[in-house]
């Protein structure tokens, strides 16, 4: 964020300022009892702003007459970001990314210390992106709600307004195949295990570490639910699972007469496991499915209209030609369109990767061949 020395805009309601579904002020609240102690939370006075040139805001300026700090801000991750660095840099304290509050210095002084003169400052980006698809396997998989409400007070305070949302997303799956008459035996043996789930839902593996218990899957959906109010209500915008056509292969039988592909063999994994099949992005009927799916995925999680599809991550596509490319991503735009008419795509950027060769000119022509307007691009190192 920029040091910017513009006076602020007037506070705004609850209703007007914030962009999530819930109360900002609530969220913020409720942000500062958890990390201090309920009995800080009447200790700071907190106000909503409106946003500069589009861009979110966030000020620590005083009340003399009470003796708060006053926090401001134009949504829940605003406020939170004014206060983490009320705590960083008035009280000298720290939030650190270890288990249980390992790591942190939480002790501030009493009474709280009040800004000298007013802090103003505005984001220099609209979106914060955060995590990647496999992060939720690799870090992620066993953690229980406690563990998720720190890590989303954690981007809070850091700005993130725009977090990965893929836990839980096997429950949506699972309610979808049973919609096509895929048979729940079947269904259940098709999902690898929880540390694996990263690499099954980009479509190069199936079935290693599984099979998925059921009640895990609820308890995952639960735990997704949980996540997409909290985040919500701090006025983030969430990035749902897309469809992106890794499909069982019961749908080979039950749709005869559509085009499937298989997507190769992954890093050494046999055949049982891997080279599975992908309903091509230019069968008519990847649209219809897809349209099924994500409409299915809003009605369990609502939206706030971002989607993650990587059709081909670490894969090569059945054809290079450029025109198959620009119909597989309409396609793959399509279906999300349909169900959404706010959707917005958002890919890793991993597609075409071979183990030998990126090719630049056809993986820059599959992602703008949709128009950089409808995508979100994001780039992970």
């Amino acid at each position: 964020m920029n040091n910017d020395k513009e006076k602020s805009g007037q506070p705004l309601s609850s209703s007007s300022a914030g962009k999530g579904l819930g109360d900002p002020l609530q969220a913020i609240q409720g942000l500062v009892g958890r990390i201090l102690g309920e009995k800080y939370v009447e200790q700071f006075q907190y106000e909503l702003i409106g946003t500069e040139r589009g861009m979110d805001v966030f000020e620590i300026d005083s009340n003399a007459t009470t003796g708060q700090p006053i926090l401001r801000g134009n949504n829940g991750v605003s406020l939170a970001s004014a206060f983490h660095w009320y705590l960083k840099y008035y009280c000298f304290n720290s939030i650190s990314w270890g288990v249980n509050g390992s790591g942190d210095y939480l002790n501030p002084p009493n009474p709280l210390p009040l800004p000298s003169s007013m802090l103003h400052m505005v984001s220099n980006v609209k979106y914060r992106y955060y995590m990647n698809v496999c992060t939720v396997s690799y870090s992620m998989v066993w953690w229980d709600w406690a563990r998720w409400e720190r890590e989303l007070d954690w981007m809070a305070m850091n700005g993130i307004n725009m977090p990965l949302a893929f836990t839980g997303q096997e429950y949506v799956w699972h309610k979808f195949y049973s919609s096509l008459n895929v048979a729940d035996e079947d269904i259940m043996n098709y999902f690898s295990g929880p540390a694996f789930l990263a690499w099954q839902r980009m479509g190069n593996l199936r079935k290693w570490g599984g099979p998925l218990d059921k009640k895990w899957i609820h308890n995952q959906k639960d735990l997704q639910l949980n996540f997409l109010d909290r985040a919500r209500e701090f006025g983030m915008w969430t990035v749902l699972p897309g469809f992106a056509g890794h499909v069982p292969q019961e749908l080979v039988a039950l749709y005869p007469n559509h085009s499937f592909t298989r997507t190769g063999d992954w890093v050494q994994f046999n055949d049982t496991y891997s080279n599975n099949y992908l309903l091509e992005p230019t069968d008519p009927l990847f649209v219809e499915l897809g349209t099924r799916y994500y409409r299915i995925l809003i009605d369990e999680f609502g939206t706030d209209h971002y989607y993650n599809a990587d059709t081909y991550n670490e894969m090569t596509p059945s054809s290079t030609d450029l025109g198959f490319l620009a119909d597989t991503n309409k396609a793959i735009f399509e279906a999300a369109r349909i169900a959404d008419e706010e959707a917005v795509f958002v890919m890793q950027g991993w597609l075409f990767e071979d183990g030998k060769t990126v090719c630049f000119e056809v993986g820059a022509w599959f992602v703008f061949s949709i128009g950089i307007s409808d995508m979100e691009i994001n780039v992970n190192i």
